[in-house]
């Protein structure tokens, strides 16, 4: 009697990927080993969702890049979109933007607000503005503003702030005894303090997009680096993180996996899902 070699279906169906220091380092690049092992999840039939708080308009590339059609999660799950369709978009109330914007004039820091992927600056633009626009977003459609006397048209997405990682977690502290239940706050970075609807998070969206596929969480996979991915750990079945994830974020997930320099993402995909 002749072998038959038969495909078993993956345990986990959905795979959730963060972009920065995670998939791609300060480079921007997707290795090839990550391009390969994302490549031949999809081969089996598994759904990849990039998971970002980047706005879509600088995640769409990597999305191109890869080759994939589901829909991406951006600005820490303030919206979920393909190209063509937006699927869940939730701002933060505006009530609340302004006394925001006031602890942030009131701190020096550099306020960023994002609206329709157009990105607002404080003046003067500091050296961390510089950088995060040159080297991490890549934006293309940006103002600069006086956001003391600046008038919102339309609530924003998310409001963040960029400063010394003691200065974030400070605010950190008192902005969340200010807006307690009322606005959802993160770090995607340690410089970077985020502020965004209370009913919004990484976790929450990739629960829509799981349910939209009609894939229980138990066989959803994450991987992620930071504070903002810990959403994720806690909702999907397995959750993995990549070596250069501060300590704090990688006790929260089930597994650590080589670096973002090393392929963590590549790794955990083969270990979990192809091996």
């Amino acid at each position: 009697m002749n072998n038959i070699n038969k495909i078993k279906k993956p345990k986990y169906e959905l795979i959730a990927i963060d972009l920065d220091d995670t998939l791609i380092g300060p480079e921007l690049l997707i290795s090839r080993r990550n391009q390969t092992a994302i490549r031949h999840a999809r081969d089996l039939g598994v759904k990849i969702v990039i998971a970002t708080g980047r706005t879509f308009t600088t995640t769409l590339p990597f999305i191109e890049k890869l080759g994939i059609h589901t829909p991406a999660i951006c600005y820490q799950g303030a919206e979920v979109r393909t190209k063509n369709n937006i699927l869940f978009y939730k701002p933060l109330p505006l009530k609340y933007v302004k006394p925001i914007l006031k602890i942030g004039i009131e701190n020096k820091v550099q306020i960023l607000s994002y609206i329709d992927d157009i990105v607002s600056l404080s003046r003067p633009l500091t050296q961390a503005g510089r950088e995060y626009l040159g080297k991490i977003e890549l934006v293309k459609r940006i103002n600069i503003v006086d956001f003391e006397k600046y008038r919102f048209a339309k609530a924003p997405l998310k409001i963040m702030f960029i400063a010394n990682r003691p200065k974030t977690l400070k605010m950190q502290k008192e902005t969340d005894k200010i807006f307690s239940g009322k606005v959802y706050s993160t770090l995607s970075r340690s410089t970077y303090l985020e502020f965004l609807n209370y009913d919004v998070s990484k976790g929450k969206a990739l629960e829509f997009v799981a349910k939209m596929y009609r894939i229980p969480m138990r066989k959803v996979m994450c991987i992620g680096d930071s504070y903002n991915d810990v959403p994720m750990f806690e909702e999907a079945g397995l959750s993995v993180a990549v070596r250069n994830a501060p300590s704090a974020v990688e006790k929260r997930a089930d597994f650590v996996v080589a670096s973002e320099k090393r392929d963590g993402v590549a790794q955990a995909i083969e270990r979990f899902v192809l091996s």
